[in-house]
């Protein structure tokens, strides 16, 4: 019995013949024949075989009820157009883009849905969406522009010297006697990025070594402190002396590789306590002048503090340190010799609210003031007791009985959190004038414009929490010597290690021995700690 050899089924028969094809329905062999010009199709086909293709991507192949059959197309493998207009089933067929032109997706809103969705016979387009623009419920101003403040004649004298030490890498920079009444941060800021010329010795390996910047600012008319100092991490040497300075930033504690400061001949009241932190650091200042200067003085001497165990009991209590903790601190071989201060005299604590109001008797003399001999002497309150106010004093017992902590976590008011946001965003200068024009209260504006100032000047800490705060509620001065101190170790047999002190006061003069350090808080909890004398 003879089996008849398999084939394959016969392929479909076109509407058209083309002409430069010689083969006929039911043919299964195609010649070679001749070539004629080919039919117009559509697109740009460019195949000599008008192949025909099917496709599976038809999504009503996931149909398994209904029949169904493939989708088939004519052309090349990348130019495809649809055979006919019968080649899927039922609703599915695609005609071809100019038969069947995308509609444009109408949008409506459903009351109870609160979303944009669109209709049941709409396509899905990502365009042609056309929404009418929402009106804006706030003024919308124009974008600010940041102008660059135009540099002084002299302050452009002063930026080419900075600029050629840079150049030329040389540490001693002299701007003095330039007559600066300011300078401008863009004129500073290059210093950072000196490189100094290395010192290159026979038989010793080339490495490059931080810079030790040295810069004279002296006899000039700046009224405050240049911001841009505070960023120099490599400053050694620093001297403002004969300018106008009033307030010394307390960021200058950052810098930590200053070794000798020259602040005298200045208008200076008095000095911050972080520069105490500065002194006692791990390099510490070899070199301190600060007089002459107007600081303030005790108006008597009658509270008097000598006693070295409760000087610590105080330290400790009120800053988390004691007198001797730069013992702890430095390593600097054997002995070694730094700038430590003795609590002598303190004022009363200044109390004051949030808005800067005032509510304790004590006030410090406003910083406009001119001070006389009579107004820059202080009175002094005993160690053994501390004012409050009655409002506040009524504030603290509601609050109860608290333990004092150091270091706490998160700011210590919401106020405090948004004046902090303020301070440091790019248009702080002008949010205390937008606030006015808005009606805003003095009581925030006011305060805001004082948290500007402090943030630009590297800001603040609490002396007693440690807390950053811009605006402090309680301010208090402590009158303190300022003394030279050697401390040489020795070692017993034993192996323990033992440490001689030896203390000189660095002013010889009864009015400049004690000089004036402002400590602030943060709250009104952040105060002094009172000292009990049967303890």
């Amino acid at each position: 019995m003879e089996v008849d050899e398999p084939t394959l089924p016969s392929l479909p028969v076109p509407d058209e013949v083309p002409a430069f094809t010689t083969y006929l329905p039911g043919e299964r062999k195609r010649s070679r024949g001749y070539y004629g010009p080919p039919p117009p199709s559509p697109g740009m086909s460019s195949s000599s075989d008008p192949a025909y293709f099917s496709s599976d991507d038809d999504p009503a192949l996931d149909n398994y009820l209904q029949g169904r059959r493939k989708r088939r197309y004519v052309g090349s493998w990348f130019d495809q157009v649809p055979a006919s207009s019968d080649s899927v089933m039922g609703d599915d067929a695609d005609p071809g883009p100019s038969s069947n032109p995308r509609h444009k997706r109408h949008l409506k809103r459903q009351p109870d849905s609160g979303v944009w969705v669109g209709q049941d016979a709409a396509t899905d387009t990502d365009g042609d969406i056309d929404l009418p623009p929402l009106a804006a419920r706030l003024p919308l101003s124009l974008p600010t522009v940041r102008c660059i403040p135009k540099l002084s004649s002299e302050e452009q004298r002063a930026q080419n010297v900075v600029l050629a030490c840079v150049d030329d890498g040389r540490e001693d920079v002299d701007l003095s006697q330039m007559g600066l009444a300011s300078i401008a941060d863009s004129v500073i800021e290059p210093l950072a990025s000196l490189t100094p010329i290395p010192i290159v010795e026979k038989d010793v390996p080339f490495a490059p070594r931080d810079p030790n910047l040295k810069i004279f600012l002296g006899n000039n008319q700046l009224s405050r402190f240049p911001r841009a100092l505070l960023d120099l991490q490599h400053l050694t040497v620093l001297s403002l002396r004969s300018n106008k300075l009033t307030e010394l930033p307390p960021a200058i504690a950052k810098l930590k590789n200053l070794t000798t400061l020259n602040i005298a001949n200045n208008r200076l009241r008095h000095l911050p306590g972080e520069l105490i932190d500065l002194m006692e650091s791990a390099i510490g200042l070899h070199t301190l002048n600060i007089h002459p200067n107007p600081f303030f003085q005790p108006k008597h001497r009658r509270y008097f503090l000598d006693d070295d165990l409760m000087q610590h009991k105080y330290e400790y209590r009120t800053r988390g340190r004691g007198i001797h903790g730069f013992l702890v601190d430095r390593d600097r071989g054997e002995n070694f010799t730094l700038f430590t201060t003795a609590l002598r005299a303190r004022t009363p604590v200044q109390f004051s609210n949030s808005a800067g109001h005032v509510l304790s008797k004590f006030i410090f003399p406003d910083i406009a003031q001119r001070l006389t001999d009579s107004s820059k002497q202080l009175e002094t309150e005993d160690f053994g007791s501390l004012a409050i106010p009655q409002t506040v004093k009524q504030h603290l017992e509601s609050l109860g009985e608290s333990k004092r902590s150091f270091q706490p976590k998160g700011p210590s008011s919401l106020l405090a959190t948004a004046m902090r946001i303020a301070a440091r965003s790019h248009d702080a200068e002008s949010l205390p004038n937008l606030l006015k024009s808005d009606g805003c209260p003095s009581h925030l504006a006011d305060p805001l414009a004082r948290a500007i100032v402090v943030g630009k000047m590297g800001g603040q800490h609490c002396t007693v929490c440690k807390r950053e705060t811009l605006c402090p509620v309680t301010e208090w001065i402590e009158f303190r010597e300022i003394r030279n101190t050697t401390v040489e170790k020795t070692t017993s047999v034993e192996g323990q290690t033992k440490a001689r002190i030896r203390h000189r006061n660095i002013s010889g003069r009864e009015d400049e021995a004690w000089v004036p350090f402002l400590r602030r808080g943060c709250s009104w909890a952040c105060t002094p700690n009172v000292l009990d004398s049967s303890e």
